[in-house]
């Protein structure tokens, strides 16, 4: 599930949107389409989670309805949820932000600010709102720790290497006429003040 979530909102975003609507600002390019994504899962993730809608459904629509003490008890019982959907979204953060932090650094600020907003309200919800989980040992967060991690970074290391090393996302060259020249004109000013068109 970690690989399909990944897949979906991390490779898929950059399949679908044209390779000139890269750096824009229109609300169908790829900067302001991850900005959006990465603001859903600060405010709008944690905020259904500590809703809890389906455990507000049980307790005030179905425990007063029951018929038994025990099936109203059951509708007390909590949320039930998963450590490894949990990690999940952890990690799909997390790539998220590593995949696309050479062409959006502040995205490191958005990912740390998730990663704290996901903690406080996974706190409360363990706390207050989800059900007692069975004790589970530390493998989970070790193949996290181990392959996880390692994996991020490295894919950090070959997504930015082509972006800065290439940085095909300028459009200045024309791609229809490859022998040379540049698409448009641009107004450069010299270091002396003197300006100069180039078309």
């Amino acid at each position: 599930i970690a690989l399909f979530r990944c897949m979906n909102t991390v490779i898929l975003t950059n399949i679908i949107t044209p390779f000139t609507h890269t750096l824009g600002d229109g609300p169908r390019d790829l900067l302001p389409t991850i900005n959006a994504v990465l603001f859903a899962e600060m405010l709008v993730t944690p905020a259904l989670r500590l809703m809890d809608l389906y455990g507000n459904f049980r307790k005030h629509v179905l425990a007063p309805r029951a018929r038994t003490q025990e099936l109203m008890n059951l509708n007390f019982t909590g949320t039930i949820y998963n450590l490894g959907e949990r990690y999940t979204d952890f990690t799909k953060v997390m790539f998220l932000v590593v995949y696309y932090s050479s062409m959006n650094p502040s995205s490191f600020f958005f990912g740390s600010a998730i990663l704290l907003i996901q903690y406080y309200s996974d706190k409360v919800c363990l706390m207050r709102i989800w059900a007692r989980a069975p004790l589970l040992g530390t493998k989970l967060s070790e193949v996290c720790r181990r392959y996880v991690f390692s994996t991020a970074i490295l894919i950090m290391a070959i997504v930015s290497s082509r972006a800065w090393a290439q940085f095909p996302f300028d459009n200045i060259c024309d791609h229809t006429n490859p022998s040379g020249g540049y698409a448009g004109n641009y107004h450069v000013i010299l270091a002396d003040g003197s300006g100069k068109q180039k078309i």
